[in-house]
């Protein structure tokens, strides 16, 4: 098998359903304070929240489907 063929198969193992009762969780941190007021995403399936002054965390829960075409947005407001 191709190092393509291999890479292609290790990419598509990611793409996904999120499964009832599970979610994934993702943290950023920033380097300095950025005093975030709100946190919102455009997607029912996704949720964010201010963790603290240089940190938020983003939960993709139940019935986000991970593929090629996904997306949500998150918008910080100050």
């Amino acid at each position: 098998m191709s190092e393509a063929a291999k890479s292609n198969q290790v990419i598509a193992s990611l793409f996904r359903t999120i499964e009832v009762g599970t979610f994934d969780r993702y943290y950023f941190t920033y380097s300095k304070d950025h005093n975030f007021e709100s946190v919102e995403s455009d997607h029912s399936s996704v949720s964010a929240s201010i963790v603290s002054d240089t940190e938020i965390k983003v939960e993709v829960g139940e019935g986000f489907v991970f593929g090629p075409n996904s997306s949500f947005v998150i918008t910080l407001t100050k």
